[in-house]
Formats: C-alpha cells, structure tokens, sequence
C-alpha cells in the first residue's frame, strides 16, 4: 500500500516546481519583450536626432542659396 503522506508531497513539490518554472518563464518572456521595446524606441530616436542633425547641416546651404537667389534678383532689378 502506497504511503500517502509521500505521494501527496511529491506532488505538491511537483506542483510548486512546475509553477516556479513558469514564473521564470513569464520574467524571462518579460525581460525579451522589454529589451525588444527599448532598442526600438533607441532606434527611433537616434533615426530623429540623424534626422535633424541632417536638418540642420542643411540650413546654411539652404540660407546661402537664399543669399545667391535674391542676390540674383537684385542684379536683375538693377539691370
């Protein structure tokens, strides 16, 4: 005759290690999907910051061909 007592502790221990396994599994999923979420809002933000550094490395260009284009104008209305 099976004791009892023993089996109905070793599957409450059975219990209990299958339930710490899947709260493991829960942090670890957690902790994927929180890495993955990071480094697409680094991503995005360093994507923003080349994006207006561009902007801004453009501007002087941009400002010298308002110089050169109203300097135009102004020779043209002279003339």
């Amino acid at each position: 005759m099976p004791d009892w007592g023993n089996v109905f502790r070793l599957e409450e221990y059975l219990q209990r290690s299958v339930e710490a396994g899947v709260q493991l599994l829960k942090i670890i999923l957690l902790y994927v999907i929180v890495r993955l979420v990071i480094r697409r809002l680094g991503h995005s933000m360093v994507n923003r910051l080349e994006s207006l550094e561009r902007i801004a490395a453009q501007r002087p260009r941009i400002r010298t061909l308002g110089n050169l284009i109203r300097s135009v104008v102004e020779y043209t209305v002279l003339i």
